[in-house]
């Protein structure tokens, strides 16, 4: 098995259709050791687009969206995720996942011209956006409102989802069980993108059993989606240009959007057709698109049409 986190990049080129040559990729721990991030580019060039992933995944699940998109980027790995610190007091809501954002991206001198945050990582991109305007001047909701964290309970109810994934076995015998565990959720045929997903998400202890590297993976009834509709007002002091990006998984509502509207008249809300709410992963190049015209956009200083 390989040691390499950068192994599959050439299997994410091949599946998004990108045939340059791959952009350099490396791993920063930060200066406190809390939080870690791929950086993507050559260095030349400062990073202007940051990723924040969703509840229970990593950094890597933007791999196919930022090879696509082709620009200096960096995906962050929120704290209790990836390789960054889990807290002391578990502490993984948006304001607190805010603070340690903004510490890392002045650490690294990193002005962004785009955020994209999807599920909990858009919430954490809400907070952030009033916190820091100054670092938010485009915020890009990757299916995601302040109602989702309902959304998900509910839906996991229904049918299996990454909740069931987050409640399910602490470790395992080994990292073959572990795939089949997430193998049986996904109700799907084999892919290589969950054997590379599960993979980024696990870690062999010294004893010789595998869990996964997110601190809400807890273990049966230790952690359900938390109500944020109390956010609701934030997103009127957001002065970023926003775009929801939506699909059909039900996190995201009609009236959802309506209650956005309300609060952000301004707000390009596009919907993608597919049922999944990780779109990052269903819908990658579409993404990359959407992304690539909020980067147009703040380059220019103009508004998305």
């Amino acid at each position: 098995m390989t040691t390499d986190e950068f192994a599959w990049l050439p299997d994410v080129a091949k599946r998004v259709g990108f045939g340059g040559a791959l952009p350099p990729v490396k791993r920063h721990d930060g200066d406190d050791r809390h939080l870690s991030a791929l950086i993507w580019g050559s260095g030349s060039h400062p990073a202007e687009t940051v990723f924040l992933h969703g509840g229970g995944q990593n950094a890597h699940t933007w791999d196919p969206v930022i090879v696509a998109l082709d620009k200096p980027s960096v995906a962050i790995d929120l704290p209790g995720h990836g390789r960054s610190a889990w807290r002391v007091d578990h502490d993984y809501g948006p304001s607190a996942n805010a603070s340690a954002v903004i510490r890392l991206l002045d650490e690294l001198a990193i002005t962004p011209k785009v955020l994209v945050g999807m599920s909990l990582g858009g919430l954490t991109g809400i907070q952030l956006a009033v916190q820091r305007p100054d670092l938010v001047p485009q915020l890009v909701l990757v299916d995601v409102t302040p109602n989702s964290g309902i959304r998900v309970r509910n839906l996991g109810k229904r049918r299996p989802s990454s909740l069931s994934l987050l409640n399910g076995p602490v470790s395992f015998p080994s990292f073959d069980a572990m795939l089949e565990h997430a193998q049986n959720l996904s109700r799907g045929p084999a892919r290589p993108s969950l054997y590379s997903a599960v993979w980024h998400n696990a870690v062999e202890g010294d004893d010789g059993r595998w869990r996964w590297r997110s601190d809400l993976h807890g273990g049966p009834g230790s952690w359900s989606p938390t109500d944020h509709s109390g956010m609701w007002p934030l997103l009127s002091l957001v002065q970023a240009r926003l775009t929801l990006v939506v699909g059909r998984s039900g996190i995201v509502t009609h009236g959802d959007i309506r209650q956005v509207r309300d609060r952000c008249p301004e707000v390009r809300v596009i919907h993608l057709d597919s049922s999944a709410h990780s779109l990052q992963s269903s819908r990658p190049i579409e993404v990359a698109d959407i992304v690539r015209a909020a980067w147009e956009s703040a380059r220019k200083g103009s508004r998305l049409p």
